[in-house]
């Protein structure tokens, strides 16, 4: 088992380059983050994920469209 310190639970929620990876990370696997409505600190953590992906799926649309796709 891999285990990476983070640091604290706050400091994730702010950390956008994690975030965007791991949405990266899911989304290579076919699991498309999605903010559930979930309260607390979990909650906030699902709509960072899901604010990453699509972000990720704007800037892949963009770029196919910059190429011509």
């Amino acid at each position: 088992m891999k285990v990476d310190e983070l640091d604290d639970a706050e400091s994730i929620l702010r950390d956008k380059l994690y975030l965007r990876e791991a949405a990266r990370q899911l989304a290579r696997r076919g699991i498309i983050p999605q903010d559930q409505g979930w309260d607390g600190w979990l909650g906030r953590y699902q709509r960072g994920l899901s604010d990453a992906a699509n972000q990720l799926q704007r800037t892949e649309r963009a770029k196919n469209r910059d190429r011509g796709r």
